[in-house]
């Protein structure tokens, strides 16, 4: 297990465009065995989710992996390998990263939380474009920032507040 976690297991292609193999598990005393089908494709970089940003007038917004993130079928040991480098600056903002080189951020400043859109108040729509590069492999990616302005936020007002005591599995009404 603890080489699964460190990234010690590597399946190396030579030969066919699939295999297949049985693999044997055990904790020293129980076994279980699996069938492992692996198949070979080209290397790729794919999106797996691109939300965009909402973000204030004026204020700033974090892009994380929550809005972004992308995988690959290529040995990637650390976050560090996934590099992100802005080809097209948003028109209304800045994007900043505490630990990058100007223009550029990794998959571990996504996770982090280091990505930061910063709205300069001008425009309700925003976008800037991403190279994605692992090793020689790119993907080119959009990412979208939709401006709310303050004046449509609504603000939640807490009219009556009262404990209410509930048994497990007993409804209540309000």
């Amino acid at each position: 297990q603890e080489d699964l976690r460190e990234g010690r297991v590597l399946f190396r292609h030579r030969g066919a465009d699939s295999a297949r193999f049985v693999l044997f598990v055990t904790d020293g005393v129980h076994y279980t065995s699996s069938l492992l089908e692996v198949s070979v494709s080209d290397p790729y970089i794919r999106v797996v989710n691109n939300t965009g940003l909402l973000v204030q007038r004026g204020k700033d917004s974090s892009l994380t992996t929550a809005n972004l993130s992308v995988t690959t079928n290529q040995d990637v040991r650390t976050d560090h390998e996934v590099e992100f480098r802005i080809v097209q600056l948003p028109k209304h903002g800045r994007v900043l990263v505490s630990s990058s080189a100007p223009g550029s951020f990794s998959m571990h400043d996504l996770k982090q939380g280091c990505v930061i859109y910063r709205h300069d108040g001008s425009g309700s729509f925003d976008m800037f474009n991403l190279t994605v590069r692992v090793k020689d492999t790119h993907l080119y990616v959009g990412v979208y920032v939709q401006v709310d302005s303050e004046s449509h936020q609504h603000h939640t007002r807490i009219l009556h507040s009262k404990t209410l005591v509930v048994e497990e599995g007993k409804p209540v009404k309000l």
